[in-house]
């Protein structure tokens, strides 16, 4: 697509910037080249009238007994006969009475005469009829004395008309000049625009919906630097509007499962009041109703608070006061680990510290236990061991359950996540303990990961930062003794 040409137009200004420079780079030749020809040629004049009054004097210095002045020329002797096709006009001699040796023959420079019988030399530029006369007066000396004076002209007339003439040929030279080079820059500028035309033709097929196309980079020059800078953007865009499509989802998805799973105690609720509520019954089955309703309002607190917990997460206001904790007296304060229903075995190898908040360290072993034994048969096996790392501590909670297939193990600690919903709900989970325990471990820095295999059991691998070990510190009293 060709862009219009106006002057808002980057190729028409760059024509116009370019003839209005190369316009102002001609006229100042122009003016160089008119006085340097100018002076060039006064220079040769002058060089030529001061030689031929040189060789004059030389004669009269000199003279031949037998010299006869020339007769004068047939005609009018005016100054135009004179001149030859160069210019060159016939030497005038002159006595100091200032008649001339040739009786006709009067000064063209008077002013210059009557320098040179002063003894000066004397150059001037003097109007004749026959035009302007280039003048060079020499006085003639012999033995000190004076004994005429040499003048010698040059017409103007023939130089006038060749600057007249050249001055006209530059001039009429000019407008070819810019109007070739002002094709030629439009030309050119066309030409190296293309890249741009290219960028914004590409651009324009750009859509908000669709930030995967590219601008294409062609060579390497700025344009080609435009393009690739564009394109880096282009790319952050796409990130960043895929990492706002995929929370837009993650969050409808999350308000749909909330609701969902706030309307099942909800409808519990109902359901027990409103049948309770439609004939009068036994005490027992008054009680046997509230026991429903208690049931169900303690899973919906138990989700509004874990929802409100992830709430905080997201808000950036789950930041917890990291202290030097015990990991063995987190695990102890772990509820099932208090019962002999679940198969788990605590494997220590020494007592280590990481640094950590206890009450939200317990709640994240608590559901990866919970979640284990969930899932995990009687006669099955949970095992949590522990190492250090270089300055990490490793946590891993190893179970023989029933495993979960590859597909699912991406999503996993995602909000509201079931690989079984339906049996997962009955058996009373709401898919948000694994997210909450992720939500927990990134507010320690650390680390949750998942893996398992299906039929022989997961592994859930949680990474806490140790804490720093602290040297005991000995203080004396005043007899010299040490005491901690």
């Amino acid at each position: 697509m060709m862009p219009r040409l106006s002057l808002s137009s980057v190729r028409v200004r760059l024509a116009l910037w370019n003839v209005g420079v190369l316009a102002c780079v001609l006229a100042g030749l122009a003016i160089i080249f008119s006085v340097t020809l100018r002076a060039t040629i006064s220079a040769a004049i002058d060089r030529r009238l001061t030689q031929k009054a040189h060789r004059v004097r030389h004669i009269l210095e000199h003279p031949d007994p037998d010299f006869r002045p020339p007769p004068p020329p047939p005609g009018d002797p005016g100054e135009g006969r004179e001149a030859d096709g160069s210019g060159e006009m016939r030497p005038r001699l002159f006595l100091p009475s200032g008649a001339g040796l040739i009786p006709s023959d009067t000064p063209w420079d008077p002013a210059g005469l009557q320098r040179a019988e002063a003894g000066e030399e004397v150059f001037a530029t003097v109007q004749t009829a026959a035009g302007d006369v280039r003048v060079y007066s020499l006085p003639v000396m012999q033995d000190g004395r004076l004994i005429g004076v040499a003048q010698t002209g040059n017409s103007l007339v023939h130089v006038y008309a060749e600057r007249a003439h050249m001055t006209t040929t530059f001039l009429s030279l000019i407008p070819v000049v810019l109007l070739i080079a002002g094709l030629g820059g439009a030309f050119l500028t066309d030409r190296a625009l293309r890249p741009v035309r290219r960028i914004a033709w590409a651009a324009n097929r750009m859509e908000a919906e669709d930030l995967s196309q590219r601008l294409p980079v062609i060579g390497d020059d700025e344009f080609a630097a435009l393009a690739e800078t564009i394109n880096g953007m282009l790319g952050r865009l796409q990130t960043s509007f895929t990492k706002q499509e995929q929370a837009f989802e993650q969050q409808r998805r999350f308000a749909a499962d909330a609701s969902h799973e706030l309307r099942t105690p909800l409808t519990i609720i109902k359901a027990n009041t409103s049948l309770s509520l439609s004939e009068p019954r036994a005490a027992a089955d008054y009680e046997k109703t509230l026991q429903a309703v208690d049931t169900a309002a303690d899973r919906m607190t138990r989700i509004v608070q874990d929802l409100l917990l992830l709430a905080r997460a997201d808000a950036g206001q789950s930041a917890y006061l990291l202290v030097p904790t015990s990991l063995a007296e987190v695990l102890s304060a772990v509820p099932l680990l208090g019962t002999d229903s679940a198969p788990v075995r605590v494997d220590l190898p020494e007592p280590f510290t990481v640094l950590g908040h206890a009450d939200s360290l317990t709640r994240l072993f608590s559901n990866l236990l919970e979640n284990a034994a969930r899932h995990t048969p009687a006669d099955g096996q949970i095992l949590v061991t522990a190492r250090q790392s270089g300055g990490q501590i490793v946590v891993e909670i190893a179970d023989t359950g029933i495993g979960i297939a590859p597909e699912h193990l991406p999503h996993v600690t995602e909000r509201f996540y079931r690989v079984e919903a339906a049996r997962s709900r009955a058996q009373g989970g709401t898919g948000l303990g694994l997210a909450i325990c992720r939500s927990i471990a990134d507010a320690h820095t650390g680390t949750l990961v998942v893996s398992s295999v299906l039929g022989h059991g997961t592994t859930v691998r949680v990474t806490l930062q140790a804490a720093p070990k602290q040297r005991k510190l000995l203080s004396y009293n005043f007899h010299g003794t040490a005491a901690q």
